[in-house]
């Protein structure tokens, strides 16, 4: 492993497909200094006048990924609750309570979960992770704290995998909010991450992967893993192409649509989108894609501070991935509400002492509401600003998100990623009736707060 660091933020998030470019460099020539160069394509944003440098290229297998799908045990209908077979989920979404390290979760399909440690296939991000690689396996595994230096400061906070297979048209994006998770060489979980609670979202995709690929480097990901795997046909060819071309000239300025504020807002809003709403799934397609499209031309509009994009699959409703650049001003769950054109209920999970929380956003369109007191999840309690996971809810549209940061002053520093889809039992699962109205003063005083939070540690 190599790397190097200063303290300081990169602007577009250029690290992700630079470091595809390395790893293709080094697979023909073994000369990990093919890299060397490649650091001069690091800008500094408006704000911030010097530079994070940080290249980690690992040559090494990742945990064992083939299904490339997401995975999980599915319990047919008529069957013992306590059976079930392995199958592919177009999504799943798991939580892990403070302190415990069960799962519990919901999917397209009902599923079985156990133990996040456990590795067997009642373990849906071990069933993901795990089955043999084949040659094909292209992958990239981004994380702003790394598995082996948690403790530095990259200005970003998305977690994730991206991972398809060059033989086929299909893959899966699994967001999360675990730091320094997975490991590369095999899948375990981290004890000193059992204290806080966190969350999964699994995607399964399918011909989306070259669009997740150019959006997700708005969010500026530091990737420390990655691989470009064989093609075995012109077609496998021209989807590498694309992946090298874009590495080469990277996530530009200028790439990106004038109009993107107006145009994320139509994208994301693409998420109320019902593939049987009459319509017909090749009308919705179409529209998806040309919406999709237009983000990843045209000029940057230099006031922009997101971007979206959706996931979708034919006859099933799509997922909406927001992206949040590096700024001074604006936090992610904002940004969401705005792009959604939805108000929400936000959980933020960011540590922070009182003096350093945003206060709710009544006042906006689309408003704001802080959680400021523990809330109960399936019996298990949450306390807000202690460490661990972020999330948003709202209840009236059935619209679940989870948050890569939450409402802090230092989070509004730091770029990051929201991936959020619609399921009625889901949001009402996380949404508590005895949330705050929007306005409504902290409840917790210090002696509460101490109960439940160190602010100073991260895990």
């Amino acid at each position: 492993m190599g790397g190097g660091s200063q303290d300081a933020n990169v602007s577009n998030g250029f690290r992700l497909l630079l470091n595809i470019e390395c790893f293709v460099h080094i697979r023909h020539s073994w000369d990990i200094h093919a890299c060397s160069n490649m650091q001069q394509r690091f800008d500094s944003t408006a704000m911030h006048k010097t530079f994070i440098i940080f290249s980690v290229i690992l040559l090494v297998t990742i945990v064992r990924i083939q299904a490339l799908q997401c995975m999980a045990k599915v319990v047919e209908e008529g069957e013992n609750s306590k059976s079930g077979k392995l199958d592919v989920v177009h999504w799943y979404v798991l939580f892990k309570p403070a302190g415990s390290t069960k799962l519990k979760g919901f999917a397209s399909k009902e599923i079985i979960v156990t133990d996040i440690s456990a590795k067997d296939d009642g373990n849906p991000l071990f069933a993901t992770l795990q089955p043999e690689a084949p040659e094909t396996l292209s992958f990239l595994m981004f994380n702003d704290q790394l598995p082996t230096s948690p403790g530095l400061k990259t200005g970003g906070s998305s977690k994730g995998i991206v991972a398809f297979d060059m033989s086929a048209t299909n893959g899966f994006f699994l967001a999360h909010t675990v730091p320094g998770f997975p490991e590369v060489e095999d899948y375990k979980w981290p004890p000193h991450l059992t204290k806080h609670a966190h969350l999964f979202v699994c995607v399964s995709t399918n011909d989306n992967t070259v669009n997740i690929l150019n959006n997700l480097a708005y969010a500026s990901p530091l990737v420390y893993a990655s691989k470009v795997g064989k093609e075995n046909n012109e077609a496998d060819g021209e989807v590498k192409d694309k992946i090298n071309e874009d590495a080469d000239g990277g996530i530009e300025d200028e790439d990106i649509n004038k109009d993107s504020k107006k145009e994320v807002g139509e994208v994301a809003g693409g998420i109320n989108e019902n593939p049987n709403d009459g319509k017909g799934n090749e009308n919705i397609k179409k529209d998806i894609n040309e919406a999709v499209g237009k983000l990843t031309k045209g000029e940057i509009n230099e006031n922009s501070e997101s971007r979206g994009f959706l996931i979708e699959e034919e006859e099933k409703p799509p997922v909406a991935v927001i992206l949040k650049q590096q700024s001074l001003n604006r936090d992610l769950a904002s940004l969401v509400a705005e792009e959604l054109e939805y108000p929400l209920v936000v959980f933020s999970g960011t540590p922070g002492a009182r003096f350093s929380r945003l206060d709710d956003d009544c006042n906006s369109k689309f408003s704001i509401r802080n959680i400021v007191a523990p809330v109960t999840v399936d019996d298990s309690e949450w306390a807000p600003y202690a460490g661990g996971a972020s999330w948003a809810v709202n209840v009236d549209e059935e619209v679940f998100c989870l948050l890569s940061n939450g409402r802090t002053i230092r989070a509004e520093m730091e770029s990051g990623m929201a991936v959020c889809l619609r399921n009625k039992n889901l949001t009402r699962y996380f949404y508590d009736e005895t949330m705050n109205k929007c306005g409504t003063s902290v409840k917790i005083d210090d002696e509460e707060w101490d109960q439940f939070s160190d602010a100073q540690e991260f895990f």
